[in-house]
């Protein structure tokens, strides 16, 4: 990847990152039930905020294929990316 590339997805990653909520937005949205925590995923970009997930593990999965779909876009080797991919899914569970 040539070094302009570099910092375009550096710049692009780091710019995701920042719009992450927290753990402790999580704890306080999910007290509010799930439409808070569609709000607080939807203000990050994660999600549509018209979604209407039946579920936390739903809300879950639409959030990890919006993540999954951006930064697929800025690797330039899938075989690297769903190798990176995997080792994050196994660290979370």
């Amino acid at each position: 990847m040539p070094s302009q590339g570099y910092q375009y997805a550096s710049g692009r990653i780091a710019a995701l990152d920042s719009k992450l909520p927290t753990e402790l937005d999580v704890r306080n949205a999910s007290s509010g039930g799930l439409d808070n925590l569609v709000r607080l995923f939807a203000q990050a970009g994660l999600v549509d905020a018209s979604a209407k997930p039946d579920s936390v593990d739903a809300l879950r999965n639409l959030c990890e294929t919006r993540l999954r779909d951006e930064l697929d876009e800025l690797c330039p080797d899938k075989r690297l990316f769903e190798v990176l991919w995997l080792d994050g899914v196994e660290k979370k569970i």
